[in-house]
C-alpha cells in the first residue's frame, strides 16, 4: 500500500474522531442510567431506556454522517497536493463506518453496565481478528485500497449486529414492544428534574 493511502487512512480517522464528539458523554450517562434499575431488576424501566438510547444514539449516527456529508466540498483543503484518486468516496466509506456503527453501539452499554464487558470485548477482538486477517488476504490477493477499507467498514456492521444480537439473546425482554408508556413517563420525569 502506497505511503499516501497510510496518510489517507490516519488523517480520516482523525477527522472522524472530531465529528464523533458529537456522541459528548451520551455512553457514560447510558451506562450510569443503567446501573440502578439493572440491580433492581426493572426490566420495564431499563427496556425504556434502551428505547431511549437507542433513539438517541440513531440520531447521533445521522448527525455525524451528515456533519461529514457537509465536510466533503473542504476536504481538498485539508490535503494539499493530493495525488490519490477517488478520495472522496474513500473518505465517505470511513464516514459510514463510524456513523453507522452508532446504530447498534448502544446496546454494548447495556453488557457494560451489567458487568458483561467481557461479552463485548471478546467480540471486538474477533473482529479486529477478523479483519487483520481478511485485509491481509485482500492485500496479499488482489491489492486493492478499495477492497481494504471496504473490508473495514462490513466488519464493523457484522461486528455491532453480532453483539446487538447476543445482547437480545442475553437480555430477551428488549424484545418486547409494550414501553411506549412508560418512555412517556421517563421523559415526563427528567423534564421535572430539570426544573429543580
Amino acid at each position: 500500500m502506497p505511503i499516501e493511502y497510510l496518510g489517507i487512512n490516519g488523517l480520516f480517522t482523525n477527522l472522524l474522531a472530531m465529528l464523533s464528539l458529537a456522541e459528548l458523554g451520551v455512553g457514560s450517562a447510558i451506562v450510569y442510567s443503567l446501573y440502578k434499575p439493572l440491580a433492581e431488576k426493572d426490566t420495564e424501566t431499563v427496556k425504556a431506556l434502551m428505547r431511549l438510547f437507542q433513539k438517541t444514539y440513531s440520531g447521533i449516527g445521522i448527525f455525524i454522517i451528515i456533519a461529514g456529508i457537509c465536510v466533503l466540498p473542504w476536504l481538498d483543503w485539508f490535503i494539499k497536493g493530493n495525488a490519490v484518486t477517488d478520495i472522496h468516496w474513500f473518505y465517505v466509506i470511513f464516514l459510514l463506518n463510524t456513523g453507522v456503527s452508532y446504530f447498534y453501539s448502544y446496546k454494548r452499554n447495556l453488557l457494560i453496565a451489567d458487568q458483561k464487558q467481557y461479552i463485548n470485548s471478546i467480540y471486538q477482538s474477533g473482529g479486529q481478528i477478523v479483519l487483520a486477517v481478511l485485509q491481509i488476504i485482500a492485500l496479499l490477493v488482489y491489492p486493492s485500497y478499495w477492497l481494504y477499507i471496504i473490508l473495514i467498514l462490513l466488519v464493523t456492521i457484522c461486528e455491532n449486529f453480532a453483539v446487538a444480537k447476543k445482547t437480545d439473546g442475553v437480555y430477551p425482554f428488549l424484545q418486547d414492544k409494550d414501553v411506549q408508556i412508560l418512555i412517556a413517563t421517563l421523559r415526563i420525569r427528567s423534564l421535572k428534574m430539570l426544573r429543580l
